[in-house]
Order: structure tokens, then sequence, then C-alpha cells
């Protein structure tokens, strides 16, 4: 779960400096 968790994690970071 806990790589779920980072993964998601990594996910809205790149999600939202592509909204940038």
């Amino acid at each position: 779960m806990i790589t779920y968790l980072t993964t998601s994690k990594e996910i809205s970071f790149i999600f939202n400096f592509n909204k940038k």
C-alpha cells in the first residue's frame, strides 16, 4: 500500500506541474 500512496503522490505532483 505504501507504493500505491507514493505513486499517487507522484502522479498528483506531475499533474500539478503539467497544469501550470
